[in-house]
C-alpha cells in the first residue's frame, strides 16, 4: 500500500517546480524581490493544485483553472507577458496530460488491465514516476527551444501557436478519459490510443521547433532590412555631404563678389536683407551635426532633417568620440527606433510650439548614458514595463522598444521609461567596459 496523501503532495510539488522551470525567464536579471515573488507564486500554485486534487475537480475544469493561474499570476511573478504565460501554460498542460495518459496506458497494458491505478498500489506509484520523469525530460528539451524564440514571437503568431496546442490538449483529455475510466477496453484499442497520444506529443514538439525556425527567419529578414537601411543612410549622408561641400566652395568663390556689392551705396535695409540671405545659406551648410562617430552622424543628420522638415524642434547633444565598443547595427537599432518613435509622437501633437524632441548621449565615468525625450499627448498602453505598439502593422513595427531593450541588455545595461501627460523619456545606461 502507498500513502496517497504523501504521493499526491509529492506530485503537486514536482509539477509546480517543473512548471516554474518552464515559466522562469532566464534572459533577464532577477533581484531579491523577483526571487521572493517567484517563491510566493510557487507556494500559492502548489496550494491551489493541492486544493483542486482534494476536492476532485473534473479534469477540464482543473485545466482551465491552472491555465488561468499561470497566465495571469505566473506570468506576472516571472516578469512574462500575458501572451507568454498563456503559451507556456498551454504547453505545460498538454505535455503534463499526455505524459500522465501515456504512463497510465503503459501500466494498464503491462498489467493486462487488472490493476486499478486510482488505488494506493505500487502500480499507481510506477505510473506517477514514469509520467513525471517523462514530463521533466520533455520540458527540459522544450525550454532550450522556447528560451530562444518566445521573446521574438509577435502578436499575430501567438494565436497560431496556442490554438493547435489547445486542440491537442482537448484530444488528449478525451483519450485519457477513455483509457483511465473505461473498465472494459481492449488491448488493441489501448495500443492505438497510446500511439495517437504519442503522435500528438511528437506533433506538439515539431510545431514548437518549427515555430523557432520561423522566428529565426523573421530575425534574419529584420537584420537584412537593418543592413539595407544602414547602407542607404550612409549613402544619403555622404551624397548630401558632397553636395554641401560643393555649395560651400561656390559660396567661398562668390564671397568676393558679395563683399564688392556691399561696398556699393546701398541703403541700410537693403544691406541687412542681403546679409541675411548670405547667412541663411551658411546656416544650411553649418547645420550638420558631428557626434564623433561617422555612422551615428548619418543617422542623426538624417533624422534631424526629417524632424525639422515636419516642424519639430530637435535638440542634439551627443559625444560619441570615446564610444568604440558598440557595433554599428546596435547603434542603428537604438537611435533609429527611438528617434522614429519620437518623431511620430511629435507629429501627433497639433500644437506646433509643443513639438519638441531631444537626444543626449555621452560617456560619464565608465558608463554610456543616452536620453531620448519628446513631447507626447498619446495615452500609451503598458504591459510588464513594455509599451504595446499602437501601430496596425505589428509584423514590422513589433520590434521598436523591445529591440532597443534587447540591445541594451546585450551590453548588460539598463533601460528605463518615464511617461507623464506631456512628455515621454527613454533613458539608457550602458557600461563601457563590456
Amino acid at each position: 500500500m502507498v500513502n496517497m496523501n504523501v504521493t499526491d503532495l509529492l506530485i503537486t510539488i514536482i509539477e509546480t517546480l517543473i512548471m516554474e522551470y518552464l515559466l522562469f525567464d532566464r534572459s533577464i536579471k532577477h533581484d531579491k524581490k523577483s526571487w521572493l515573488n517567484i517563491i510566493i507564486y510557487c507556494f500559492f500554485m502548489a496550494t491551489c493544485i493541492r486544493i483542486i486534487t482534494i476536492f476532485q475537480v473534473t479534469v477540464p475544469l482543473k485545466v482551465i483553472i491552472i491555465l488561468f493561474l499561470i497566465t495571469f499570476i505566473g506570468s506576472k511573478a516571472n516578469k512574462r507577458t500575458l501572451k507568454s504565460g498563456a503559451l507556456l501554460g498551454t504547453i505545460f498542460m498538454i505535455t503534463n496530460s499526455m505524459c500522465e495518459i501515456f504512463a497510465t496506458g503503459i501500466i494498464h497494458f503491462i498489467t493486462n488491465f487488472e490493476q486499478n491505478l486510482s488505488a494506493p498500489t505500487i502500480y499507481h506509484l510506477m505510473a506517477v514516476v514514469i509520467a513525471k520523469l517523462t514530463l521533466l525530460i520533455i520540458i527540459m528539451i522544450l525550454t532550450k527551444f522556447l528560451d530562444k524564440t518566445i521573446h521574438n514571437i509577435i502578436y499575430g503568431n501567438w494565436m497560431i501557436i496556442i490554438l493547435p496546442n489547445l486542440l491537442n490538449l482537448t484530444f488528449s483529455i478525451i483519450i485519457g478519459y477513455r483509457i483511465y475510466y473505461t473498465k472494459y477496453i481492449e488491448r488493441v484499442e489501448t495500443a492505438i490510443l497510446l500511439f495517437i497520444i504519442f503522435m500528438i506529443l511528437v506533433s506538439t514538439l515539431c510545431f514548437i521547433v518549427t515555430s523557432e525556425y520561423y522566428v529565426q527567419m523573421k530575425e534574419i529578414e529584420h537584420k537584412n532590412k537593418v543592413n539595407m537601411a544602414q547602407i542607404k543612410l550612409q549613402y544619403e549622408y555622404f551624397r548630401n555631404k558632397q553636395e554641401d561641400d560643393l555649395k560651400l566652395r561656390e559660396l567661398y568663390h562668390d564671397m568676393k563678389n558679395h563683399l564688392l556689392v556691399l561696398q556699393n551705396n546701398l541703403e541700410n535695409d537693403q544691406k541687412q536683407n542681403y546679409i541675411k540671405s548670405i547667412l541663411k545659406e551658411v546656416k544650411v551648410i553649418d547645420s550638420y551635426i558631428d557626434t564623433g562617430n561617422d555612422f551615428l552622424n548619418s543617422i542623426i543628420n538624417e533624422k534631424y532633417k526629417e524632424a525639422t522638415a515636419k516642424g519639430i524642434d530637435f535638440n542634439v547633444q551627443i559625444d560619441f568620440s570615446e564610444i568604440s565598443f558598440m557595433a554599428p547595427m546596435d547603434i542603428c537599432t537604438i537611435f533609429s527606433n527611438a528617434l522614429d518613435n519620437a518623431i511620430e509622437a511629435c507629429e501627433k501633437n497639433n500644437n506646433l510650439e509643443q513639438k519638441v524632441m531631444s537626444v543626449k548621449a555621452r560617456k560619464i565615468r565608465n558608463f554610456l548614458t543616452i536620453t531620448f525625450e519628446n513631447s507626447s499627448t498619446e495615452n500609451l498602453m503598458m504591459e510588464n514595463d513594455e509599451i504595446i505598439s499602437t501601430k496596425q502593422d505589428k509584423l514590422y513595427h513589433g520590434f521598436g522598444l523591445k529591440n532597443i531593450r534587447k540591445i541594451v541588455e546585450k551590453y548588460q545595461g539598463e533601460c528605463k521609461i518615464k511617461k507623464d501627460l506631456e512628455q515621454f523619456i527613454l533613458y539608457l545606461v550602458i557600461p563601457c567596459s563590456v
